[in-house]
């Protein structure tokens, strides 16, 4: 039967069956016994397991990769087009070569985070999630 334990500093772990006496001396001071961790969304506070869901942030880390056509055409359905694109990196030689050449981009890409901020696009992160997720399907 699986056990799970915490400690403050630690954090949680679980074990396959029964610890021995002799494993349990091992576990630093302050490990409490706890019940079994009921999703990876969950904290152990206050002497029970909260559920805490993802942060935006978190959530946009596991976002689907885009290639270069899913992300032309998520930008066009906003009515951005590749030209525009050029014309707002034409000062930036890095960002200009990895907008032409990347092969697919995250997210989270830094390129990403620059063409949607007020500097460029001004697209609120949440329209860019949706986007996102409309596009990766196309």
């Amino acid at each position: 039967m699986e056990h799970g334990f915490f400690h403050p500093e630690r954090g949680y772990w679980q074990t396959t069956g029964e610890p021995s006496a002799e494993i349990l001396a091992t576990y630093p001071t302050g490990t409490v016994e706890v019940p079994l961790k009921p999703g990876a969304d969950y904290e152990w506070q206050n002497g029970e397991w909260l559920h805490t869901p993802p942060s935006p942030e978190d959530l946009r880390e596991s976002f689907p990769a885009l290639n270069p056509a899913q992300i032309r055409l998520g930008l066009l359905s906003v009515g951005i087009t590749g030209a525009m694109v050029e014309s707002a990196l034409e000062d930036d030689a890095e960002a200009l070569t990895e907008w032409r050449y990347r092969p697919s981009y995250l997210r989270t890409h830094p390129l990403v985070i620059a063409l949607s901020s007020p500097a460029h696009f001004d697209l609120p992160a949440e329209q860019v999630d949706a986007l996102w997720l409309w596009a990766a399907e196309l």
